[in-house]
């Protein structure tokens, strides 16, 4: 995938690009540069997820069980972001997509129904909890993809997996605010940042060059009180 760095290595590198030392008694301490360290890494994560999501940091989580009536099911302990929900109805065999629930239908299925014989199960998120239409009314599977609460690093050996050349931006970035502590001149590992940030959001784009994204269809058409998706694989 790319480059495997621990926060030694990245201690390392912004200590060079601000021609310093980083020791527990420095001018800018092991702690301050490592709380720096893992902010940048949790803007550079956030920013990638929340404008390129599903490509990048995204798992797709144990199969969950749903339980009789029951409508609300705790999110996972690591959850960030959610990309997307899946469910069967046949024991796993087969896997279909629940689209999310508009705030305006909450009370559209609120009673416990069939999913096989219902419209397609819609989801919300709401608080630490997933919402689940219609209330199941057996045991089906569902599994969520997300993206999950970034680890911090806390040992020197910790380790963070980067995209080719992305920790670059970490260490122009953490070099900017130590210069600045020592009230030296930020400029050029500021624009390093800034140039390395660009460069992470051209890289972030094409990904997939040999299929990019397309427009989906969401919302199909009506005959009567039945919706249909033009996409054969969400008839409801």
């Amino acid at each position: 995938m790319g480059d495997t760095r621990t926060l030694q290595n990245l201690i390392d590198d912004c200590a060079a690009r601000a021609d310093t030392v980083i020791t527990t008694t420095s001018f800018v301490t092991q702690a301050q540069a490592t709380t720096w360290i893992n902010q940048f890494i949790g803007k550079m994560r956030s920013r990638v997820i929340q404008e390129f999501d599903e490509d990048y940091y995204t798992i797709t989580g144990p199969n969950s069980s749903t339980s009789l009536n029951v409508d609300a099911y705790p999110l996972p302990t690591d959850f960030f972001k959610l990309l997307g929900v899946d469910y069967s109805v046949d024991s796993g065999a087969n896997w279909r997509t629940a689209h999310r629930l508009n705030f305006a239908d909450r009370n559209r299925f609120g009673s416990s129904s069939s999913w096989p014989n219902s419209s397609r199960p819609r989801y919300k998120l709401f608080g630490t909890n997933l919402m689940l239409r219609p209330v199941p009314s057996s045991v089906y599977l569902y599994r969520l993809v997300y993206a999950p609460t970034l680890t911090r690093l806390v040992n020197l050996s910790d380790t963070f997996e980067f995209y080719d050349g992305w920790d670059r931006f970490i260490g122009a970035s953490v070099a900017v605010l130590m210069l600045g502590k020592e009230e030296s001149s930020v400029t050029t590992q500021k624009n390093e940042a800034l140039e390395a940030w660009a460069d992470i959001c051209a890289d972030v784009r094409v990904r997939d060059a040999g299929e990019p994204g397309r427009v989906q269809d969401s919302m199909g058409f009506a005959i009567g009180s039945r919706r249909f998706a033009f996409n054969e694989d969400d008839f409801e």
